[in-house]
């Protein structure tokens, strides 16, 4: 009786363990897919909507933001740093 006792208390722990950590998991998969580094998207967004926008120059890190994949208009002069190797 004491052994089942033991057992039972080591599955209700499991238990909760895999319940932390699916919980966890989710938790971390919401924000790291709707919250965290969402701002380049929401720039990108804008200025495919400003109708006065002529010039954006990006100085970003390489490659940070969509450029013309969402921009989508040929009216806009875009640039962003150089980021090719440098040889020597």
């Amino acid at each position: 009786n004491y052994s089942r006792k033991g057992s039972r208390k080591i599955q209700r722990v499991l238990q909760y363990s895999v319940l932390i950590a699916v919980a966890s998991n989710i938790i971390a998969a919401f924000y790291f897919s709707q919250i965290h580094k969402r701002a380049p998207m929401m720039v990108v967004d804008f200025l495919a909507n400003d109708p006065k926008l002529s010039t954006v120059d990006f100085l970003t890190h390489c490659h940070a933001t969509p450029y013309f994949s969402h921009i989508h208009r040929q009216d806009v002069k875009m640039s962003f740093l150089d980021c090719s190797p440098e040889f020597q």
